[in-house]
């Protein structure tokens, strides 16, 4: 059994490291035309250039993997079936489910490590990516992309910005919330309409200055104009690389959560992100458990219509995932709910498949 195993495993590793890289290299040429333009505008260094696309690879294996997964089921088990393997091993008297087993296992193992993945590598490599997108492919940038919208920042002094709109050229801010959150609890917070960076430090117009404690709001103060020396995070500052969903492992993200959700900030859609993070490695596994019967099952039409129904299972799954980010988005399911609302659909539609294809 297993010499049978390892020869239904490479097989399946094989088509699989293939996938990968064709489609990992597909990938970055598309992403290449798109962006040739903007590295020879701004004149980026070939070396830069490279870099770039070498931090970029983490990410596009994370979203890609579910396709290489299911192709390398479709295509590995389906060359099995078209030679008439499977066959031959339920005459010697193995099932089905025992020959899919090292896949399965497989897809399992891939599952977990690529979650371990998601929260070490991936997050770090992201953030050298976006730092070499925004420092070396925004020069020169026109007025209008001087001014930046729904801006978040981490500030000195446990400062927390949440900015409408930030004009960098201007050094103005607009539709402001800034507060000051320690140890996850809120104890300052300023609200106002606009704001102008002079003498470096902020002087806002037409808002409130509040401060809490352990009981709620302790004082509300308004004011029409008034200058913050505490607050010392230029606008150059504020408009610096800050880390966005892909660049945080999910504690860190949870504790981004918190810390917004004390300041006053909407967390809705950052908490149907967050369960994302745990949501989508497994759709390796689920992928795979959903492959399996269909590749096992694929005696004809080779190759070819193997990639169109790895394509057809693909666009399908996300449509499912889009429409679950979209009721958590509206408050209409619960986070998690909008997370694994696709997953769940299709385990239960993979577990029915593999089943029925076991029983045989």
């Amino acid at each position: 059994m297993r010499i049978l195993d390892r020869y239904v495993l490479s097989q399946y590793i094989s088509v699989l490291i293939y996938s990968m890289f064709a489609i990992v290299t597909i990938f970055i040429v598309f992403d290449l035309f798109e962006k040739l333009d903007d590295f020879i505008d701004f004149k980026v260094p070939l070396v830069t250039v490279l870099l770039y696309y070498l931090y970029s690879v983490p990410e596009i294996l994370l979203l890609t993997l579910p396709v290489g997964m299911l192709l390398s089921c479709l295509f590995s088990l389906g060359a099995h079936s078209r030679n008439l393997e499977f066959v031959a091993t339920l005459a010697a008297g193995i099932s089905m489910k025992r020959m899919l087993v090292p896949v399965l296992v497989a897809a399992l193992l891939i599952s977990v490590l690529t979650l371990v993945f998601g929260e070490t590598i991936a997050p770090v490599a992201a953030l050298e990516a976006k730092e070499i997108r925004d420092n070396e492919m925004q020069k020169g940038r026109s007025r209008s992309e001087k001014v930046r919208s729904n801006v978040s920042y981490m500030g000195a002094g446990e400062w927390i910005y949440y900015l409408g709109s930030l004009d960098t050229e201007r050094e103005s801010i607009r539709r402001i919330t800034i507060s000051k959150v320690v140890d996850l609890k809120l104890e300052e917070r300023i609200d106002a309409q606009t704001g102008v960076w002079e003498d470096g430090h902020w002087t806002l117009r037409n808002g409130f200055y509040r401060t809490f404690n352990d009981s709620g709001l302790t004082s509300q103060v308004p004011f029409t104009s008034r200058t913050f020396p505490v607050l010392t995070d230029s606008p150059s500052d504020l408009a610096t690389v800050q880390k966005g969903t892909k660049e945080m492992g999910y504690r860190e993200f949870e504790r981004y959560i918190k810390r917004k959700e004390m300041s006053g900030g909407e967390t809705q859609k950052d908490r149907v992100q967050l369960q994302m993070k745990l949501a989508a490695p497994f759709r390796n596994l689920i992928i795979v458990l959903l492959g399996c019967p269909l590749g096992a099952l694929l005696r004809r039409g080779g190759n070819a219509l193997g990639f169109s129904l790895a394509m057809l299972i693909i666009f399908v799954y996300y449509i499912g995932i889009r429409v679950g980010q979209s009721l958590g988005y509206n408050e209409v399911v619960t986070p998690a709910m909008a997370a694994w609302i696709a997953n769940g659909v299709f385990l239960a539609l993979g577990s029915v498949l593999f089943l029925r294809l076991t029983r045989q």
